[in-house]
């Protein structure tokens, strides 16, 4: 045990997180962080929920080479950036829930498309989903926009996601959707789109 609170205490992310470097785990809840930690850049585990970060500056995540979690919940974020995410290969879950997002660039994504398996965006403020956002991450399985500002959607946001099993996008303001926005889904076993506001049934869906 004296050992391990020794390691622990040694590494440079202890300082402003606590971090135990056996399983390269740093919680950096309620630190009041207005910024990502790059002291914790050794770490598979990385959470910053309930912090006061509003800006994540691009290509930040250089150097996270073993970061696969990274949770970003319950800050003041508005918005996600192009190339956010570079520098971190290895990343399999990003949960953004609990923000105040309002821009996600089609390209904040890049560099995750090795591995990114699941993103969580609800309960934000966003009002529109590019074209492409998605397609540079085919291996996403889990897409959560619940509980956001959407009006509608581009026929083509979720294309070539073959992997795609669950789908949240309920709690929106959609209105309508295109007839082809869920073609060729086939991997798709759950989708949401309850409390929206569509005009006719969704049953050919």
């Amino acid at each position: 045990m004296c050992h391990s609170t020794e390691t622990q205490r040694s590494s440079p992310c202890h300082r402003k997180c606590s971090y135990v470097e056996a399983f390269q785990q740093a919680n950096c809840e309620y630190r009041s962080l207005d910024t990502i930690p790059i002291e914790c850049n050794a770490a598979s585990y990385l959470s910053l929920r309930y912090n006061h970060i509003s800006r994540i500056r691009p290509v930040i995540f250089r150097g996270f080479l073993f970061l696969k979690y990274i949770l970003l919940s319950n800050n003041n974020i508005s918005r996600i950036e192009a190339n956010t995410f570079i520098g971190a290969p290895q990343l399999m879950s990003i949960k953004l829930n609990y923000n105040n997002l309002q821009v996600f660039d089609r390209y904040a994504l890049n560099g995750t498309q090795n591995r990114l398996r699941d993103i969580y965006l609800s309960r934000n403020s966003m009002t529109v989903v590019e074209n492409g956002t998605f397609q540079h991450v085919p291996k996403l399985s889990v897409i959560d926009l619940h509980r956001n500002r959407l009006s509608q959607l581009a026929s083509g946001v979720f294309q070539h996601l073959k992997n795609l099993e669950r789908l949240f996008l309920g709690m929106n303001k959609l209105v309508n959707l295109p007839e082809d926005i869920f073609k060729n889904i086939s991997s798709l076993v759950y989708l949401d789109l309850s409390y929206n506001s569509f005009h006719r049934s969704l049953c050919t869906y």
